[in-house]
């Protein structure tokens, strides 16, 4: 049976944290960094998996392009994970990749695919939004940080 979106939606959170959590092990000087991000997606996937986004009120616009998005994305981080766990990458490198991934939630309106008339499920939708982009924002001032521009 194949998954449903929301499913490989909050697959996709999980991934991502787990990614971040590998990051935080691999580069010790930015540990605290990374476990926050990590927890924020953990907490991300448990919003979505919780049933908000699996409520009678929540509509998607279209399964067929929300799956497709999530695989995408999905196949996206995969790939960036086995890139870390096998390739000798920098923290540069590392931020680079988490800011590629959060920023494509982003540019390929992950999270506006669904329209919904339950409040809930929308607050869910707009935080996991803001907190998108408050995540682009710290891996951006990171990289600075790096460069020795911040």
């Amino acid at each position: 049976m194949e998954k449903s979106p929301v499913d490989i939606f909050a697959e996709n959170e999980l991934l991502v944290g787990g990614l971040y959590e590998f990051y935080a092990q691999k580069f010790p000087q930015a540990k605290d960094f990374w476990n926050r991000l990590a927890r924020e997606e953990m907490e991300h996937a448990k919003s979505i998996m919780g049933g908000y986004l699996k409520s009678d009120g929540i509509i998607s616009l279209s399964d067929k392009l929300l799956s497709g998005a999530a695989k995408h994305v999905k196949e996206m981080i995969v790939d960036n994970i086995e890139k870390a766990r096998t390739g000798n990458q920098s923290h540069e490198d590392a931020l680079a990749t988490a800011l590629k991934i959060e920023q494509s939630f982003l540019e390929k309106n992950y999270f506006d695919i669904f329209v919904s008339s339950d409040k809930k499920v929308l607050d869910v939708l707009e935080k996991l939004n803001r907190d998108t982009s408050i995540h682009c924002d710290m891996l951006n001032k990171e990289i600075e940080k790096l460069k020795g521009l911040g």
